[in-house]
């Protein structure tokens, strides 16, 4: 794939990660490649995304396209709603809130990786290759067995910087300009100076980015009746640019806020941890 050698790394299983082609979609995260790896899916305030109420495109945003390719958890969104209407104009449709796990639930609709250059609403079509059975496991939940699925176990939660560009002035950083066009530009090549908060009073600041990344992914912030079968099925998690797609965070700084908050995290998960896999892109599905 041209990558250069990294001694003392473990690399990818091909399964897990190849770029695409001209014909087709790569392997990565949102594809589902490696069992048992948890998709992060980039959410808002709530999970479901901007898609009850609207039209019907499904938008650029990636937490719209996977609520499409995994209807299972889409469904929750809607049935199981803690929003508290039906308003889009008011960004209060059917959805969850985050962070949240979702397990057993599949990617059934074929063509998604980050990219989403082969995935809209004209090429929708059903992915034959997605196991039903054989990827079942079982597991103690409730005092009780269940089988569960392992091949896309899923988790939502927002990074706090949305509208950073947009918000008041923060000590240190520069208020909003005139030209939110300019200012997108700039933030694009992480170059925009509000991408660098760090005064704790400023609610787009990094710690807090570390602290989202944290808080959502150990399982010391979970009820103990649920993290053995969080353990069972996850093996491990992949993302994108999780804060610098649509909401245009620095992302080189949000890599490191991962990076930071799941060293914090991974303990909580056991002494083997929980393998992060991180995936660059040249043109992810959000920007």
């Amino acid at each position: 794939d041209g990558a250069a050698p990294l001694d003392g790394l473990e690399r990818v299983p091909a399964e897990g990660c190849a770029p695409p082609s001209s014909a087709g979609p790569g392997r990565d995260f949102m594809t589902g490649g490696l069992l048992g790896q948890g998709i992060v899916d980039i959410s808002a305030a709530w999970l479901g995304g901007y898609i009850w109420g609207y039209g019907c495109s499904i938008g650029g945003g990636q937490d719209e396209r996977l609520m499409l390719a995994m209807p299972e958890v889409f469904i929750l969104s809607f049935f199981l709603s803690q929003a508290s209407g039906n308003d889009p104009q008011n960004r209060n449709t059917p959805q969850l809130r985050q962070p949240a796990w979702i397990l057993g639930a599949r990617r059934v609709l074929a063509n998604l990786d980050g990219t989403s250059a082969f995935f809209s609403s004209e090429t929708l079509a059903a992915d034959a290759g997605v196991p039903m059975t054989s990827d079942l496991i079982s597991v103690a939940l409730g005092g009780q067995s269940v089988s569960v699925s392992t091949a896309s176990p899923f988790v939502a939660f927002m990074s706090e910087n949305q509208d950073f560009e947009m918000s008041g002035g923060c000590a240190g950083v520069p208020g909003p300009g005139s030209d939110r066009g300019a200012d997108t530009r700039l933030a694009r090549a992480n170059l925009n100076p509000r991408q660098r908060a760090v005064d704790p009073g400023c609610p787009f600041a990094f710690e807090r980015q570390v602290r989202a990344w944290a808080g959502a992914v150990s399982l010391a912030m979970y009820s103990p009746e649920i993290r053995p079968a969080l353990r069972a099925v996850v093996r491990s998690i992949g993302t994108g640019p999780w804060g610098a797609g649509l909401w245009w965070g620095d992302s080189q700084l949000m890599f490191l806020a991962m990076w930071i908050g799941h060293a914090l995290a991974a303990g909580s998960w056991g002494a083997d941890g929980l393998p992060l896999g991180y995936y660059l892109y040249a043109a992810f599905t959000e920007n």
